[in-house]
């Protein structure tokens, strides 16, 4: 079994990841209700 970069998928599949991990801790931490929050957690 290969690393899971290790093809075209799988990059696509950990940049997904890493976005989502990212805008889902500035929903976290961010101030309730405001216009951005609201985008970014819809």
């Amino acid at each position: 079994m290969g690393s899971i970069t290790g093809n075209f998928i799988g990059q696509i599949h950990l940049l997904a990841s890493i976005a989502a991990l990212v805008t889902g801790f500035y929903v976290l931490v961010s101030a309730k209700g405001t216009k951005r929050h609201k985008k970014i957690g819809t």
